[in-house]
């Protein structure tokens, strides 16, 4: 604490608050098949919720996009690899890698 020639008294220490939690993205890479080759019928089970980092189940919407960054539905993937992005209110979105 510091006061200045006018009597002004400052506090140079910053207040710290604890850090919001943050979504946990799932580990390793999601997987899909489709009925034959050639097919766009792939389906990846996607989970509906995610862990925060004080362990809390949160709702998340996901979305696929492909390698171009389109959004495509989960149920019509062709072969290739996807990055699924899943979001909740109040959190940062977390990615995770799809093949199919």
């Amino acid at each position: 604490t510091a006061t200045d020639a006018a009597g002004n008294v400052s506090d140079p220490t910053p207040a710290t608050t604890p850090a919001d939690p943050t979504l946990v993205a799932p580990t390793g890479n999601l997987s899909a098949t489709t009925t034959a080759v050639g097919a766009a019928d792939g389906m990846a089970n996607l989970p509906a919720t995610l862990k925060d980092s004080e362990g809390a189940d949160v709702p998340v919407t996901a979305v696929i996009t492909n390698a171009s960054g389109s959004a495509v539905t989960n149920g019509s993937l062709s072969a290739g690899t996807y990055t699924v992005t899943y979001s909740a209110s109040g959190y940062d979105d977390v990615t995770q890698t799809l093949v199919v």
